[in-house]
């Protein structure tokens, strides 16, 4: 679990964005939600969104990002994990 930013009313926005995209069409490397996201896609555009420039890939944003516990979490906070055997390569 990890956190971009450490203002909770960016992060909060951001989530918002990420909420109203439900049902949008996902596409390898989207990054819009007339063509379709993708996970990293999804990150990007809805902290642009909220004010704040995100890195486009999942390992940048990882990169970009510090760790918290679980206990921390808030909305917003991104959750890297593993996907078909690559490490951190979903957010």
């Amino acid at each position: 679990m990890a956190r971009v930013n450490p203002a909770p009313a960016a992060s909060d926005r951001a989530a918002s964005v990420a909420v109203k995209m439900v049902g949008k069409r996902y596409r390898m490397g989207g990054e819009s939600p007339s063509t379709g996201f993708d996970c990293s896609g999804l990150v990007q555009f809805s902290y642009r969104q909220a004010g704040l420039a995100v890195p486009r890939s999942t390992e940048q944003q990882l990169r970009h990002s510090r760790s918290v516990k679980r206990a921390e979490l808030r909305r917003g906070d991104l959750v890297f994990f593993d996907q078909e055997g690559k490490k951190h390569s979903h957010v």
